[in-house]
């Protein structure tokens, strides 16, 4: 990767020490944007083609819910930021890499054209998509939450017996009605969106986990309804009715720490106490990472050591 890439992508070409590389929780200097970002690249790029194998057995570690720090010695004790010679050699190879590399490559051919269905789109689920696609929302919360009732007030005007549009706008306005949300999804029984939120705000019982087994049924590729039923299971004393919608949450977004403290509570009611320790930490460290809600995952950790008979550590 030439120099001249580095500094035109990053607006700073001077290279990040590895201990900070690998210390980076993913937040950019203001000063320098795109700077880690740029850097952390190419240290994806260096171990795809240079340490292919060990790469492969760092991404089964995390995947498999090992902590990131000690899934990265396990795999890449070569370059453990613990020992100074170490970092310094995996510096000194980045730099090397980055001036003279020869880069592995290889071809995929589609085995069959691909194909397309068109469908109609109402114009309310366009708000919907719109909303759902928001990459990054004002910052303080009553702009977002204004932003969002715009959104939601056209889409209802559009049609006011979009379940998942009132549901959202019940949501924005903190005043939830059963009945008029139950009445919409009897216009709308496909409407996962609404019955997630009927799942979420029903106390628990028969109903509820009809709701959240109508919402994952109907999106199945969603991560947030597959956790929701998951966890109403495990908390319901059934870990293996929970454990495919469990496993199938954070495949579909294993960086989610709700997903992890999920699969974590399912696999200690299944007595797979390793597994449901590790997920617990793990779930712990990433929401540190992120700086968000860290007390109630500590708890959460609490929580399982203490079902599988461990003490705090």
């Amino acid at each position: 990767m030439p120099k001249a890439y580095m500094s035109g992508f990053a607006g700073d070409a001077r290279p990040v020490p590895a201990t900070e590389l690998l210390a980076w929780r993913g937040r950019d200097d203001e000063s320098n944007p795109g700077r880690f970002h740029a850097w952390s690249w190419l240290l994806y790029h260096f171990l795809w083609n240079k340490h292919g194998k060990a790469f492969s057995d760092y991404q089964k570690r995390l995947s498999d819910g090992e902590e990131p720090a000690a899934a990265w010695r396990g795999a890449l004790p070569q370059f453990d930021p613990a020992q100074p010679a170490m970092v310094a050699a995996l510096d000194r190879a980045l730099d090397e890499y980055r001036r003279s590399a020869r880069y592995a490559f290889y071809t995929v051919k589609a085995e069959a054209a691909p194909k397309y269905s068109e469908i109609p789109l109402a114009s309310a689920d366009v708000h919907i998509i719109h909303l759902a696609a928001g990459a990054a929302w004002p910052d303080p919360d009553a702009a977002e939450a204004e932003l969002l009732r715009t959104e939601l007030n056209e889409a209802l005007e559009e049609d006011p017996g979009h379940a998942g549009a009132l549901a959202w706008r019940m949501e924005v306005d903190k005043k939830f009605d059963l009945e008029r949300l139950r009445k919409a999804l009897s216009g709308r029984p496909r409407d996962w969106l609404g019955w997630n939120a009927l799942g979420r705000w029903l106390l628990p019982g028969k109903e509820k986990e009809e709701a959240f087994r109508k919402a994952a049924s109907l999106n199945s590729e969603n991560a947030m309804a597959q956790n929701n039923l998951a966890w109403m299971l495990a908390m319901s004393a059934r870990p293996r009715e929970a454990l495919p919608f469990a496993n199938k949450a954070l495949d579909l977004a294993p960086w989610n720490p709700d997903h992890m403290n999920t699969l974590a509570r399912v696999a200690a009611g299944l007595g797979r106490c390793p597994e449901a320790l590790k997920l617990a930490h793990r779930a712990f460290a990433t929401a540190q990472w992120e700086g968000t809600r860290i007390d109630e995952y500590k708890k959460a950790v609490a929580g399982i050591e203490a079902a599988c008979g461990v003490g705090p550590r």
